[in-house]
């Protein structure tokens, strides 16, 4: 048949240091901070590991090497979460790093994409949406969970979203509520593919989305969000992660 795996990424290399030079615009001076970039691209994050440990929700793999260890979860199929049928993501993370990038966060969603032959072209399609991703700011780096609904109008080529998400910060300490983000987008002509920006919302968090539509007739969702903290409220920050649906 017309379908494919598609493989989707996005990324967060988290940078800790000592400094006393100029801090990031529209930060406040402090003698430490954290630099972040986020970039979307090509991983080989499922070729790297062998074996791991099944769990009733995620597989777990550990890989150390040369100082680094690297580690990837990925969510089964047949989990107690959201159970799915034709996308998963993953979480790759490399510590420790020999860089200026102590951590890099990877998020990679993957699956059976909707051939376009199997596109809806009328009625909509709601979706019940899970969030799992990476934000940092100059406070820390945050542990991003939560959920949310997806729905695409299928007839005028049109997505909708909401999501709520909130931030565990690791190590501990205060942690993050982003509260409710919503956003709108538009279904590439003929799809699978789709993209959405948001709106800031009360809290001062938005979140863009883009992905695909997954399973032989749209059947899931899966792809990768953005979150920005608005700069004329909060410490500047931002993050990144899968999301999946069904």
């Amino acid at each position: 048949g017309e379908l494919a795996t598609s493989l989707e990424t996005s990324k967060l290399r988290i940078r800790s240091r000592r400094t006393s030079a100029r801090p990031i615009r529209g930060a406040r001076r402090s003698s430490s901070r954290r630099q972040l970039s986020v970039s979307c691209g090509a991983s080989d994050a499922a070729t790297r590991f062998t074996g791991g440990v099944a769990g009733p929700d995620y597989t777990n793999y550990t890989k150390t090497s040369g100082g680094v260890t690297e580690t990837l979860k990925v969510l089964n199929k047949a989990n107690t979460i959201l159970p799915l049928t034709y996308v998963q993501y993953g979480k790759w993370r490399r510590a420790g790093m020999p860089t200026n990038f102590n951590n890099n966060d990877t998020y990679v969603v993957f699956g059976t994409k909707t051939p376009r032959s199997g596109m809806p072209v009328a009625g909509a399609g709601n979706y019940v949406t899970l969030l799992d991703g990476t934000y940092a700011n100059k406070n820390g780096v945050y542990a991003v969970s939560g959920n949310g609904t997806f729905t695409a109008n299928f007839a005028a080529g049109t997505i909708a979203y909401s999501s709520t998400a909130t931030g565990a910060r690791e190590g501990g300490g205060a942690g993050i509520n982003f509260g409710t983000m919503t956003g709108t987008g538009t279904i590439s002509n003929g799809g699978p593919a789709f993209k959405g920006s948001g709106t800031v919302n009360g809290s001062g968090y938005s979140m863009n989305m883009m992905g695909n539509f997954y399973g032989p007739a749209a059947d899931e969702v899966g792809g990768n969000f953005t979150i920005k903290g608005d700069r004329t409220t909060l410490a500047p920050g931002s993050g990144t992660g899968a999301f999946v649906g069904n």
